[in-house]
């Protein structure tokens, strides 16, 4: 993916998660029970630009059934049947 730091997910302590899709806010809803799935809600929608991924991984967002550590420091997201696969690079703690 090109700019990886373009898209990014911050998950709080209280099911709630914020991040960015590209050139775009995007915040919702999360929850671990019986795997693991995210609710996108408020978002800005911004164009941006004709090589964004922003609405490819709002889509895979949607898609997300399981989610956890990959073993080596990082975290996963994953559709059902574990085709498509989301990989982010733990950023430390979340600024206030």
């Amino acid at each position: 993916m090109p700019d990886p730091e373009k898209y990014t997910l911050i998950f709080n302590e209280d099911g709630t998660f914020t991040g960015t899709a590209d050139c775009n806010a995007i915040s919702g809803v999360y929850s671990q029970a019986s795997g693991f799935t995210v609710t996108v809600g408020p978002s800005t929608m911004a164009f941006c630009g004709e090589e964004s991924l922003d609405s490819q991984f709002l889509e895979l967002l949607t898609q997300v059934v399981a989610g956890g550590t990959d073993g080596s420091g990082g975290f996963s997201l994953e559709n059902a049947g574990g085709e498509k696969c989301m990989l982010f690079s733990n950023g430390g703690a979340a600024s206030e």
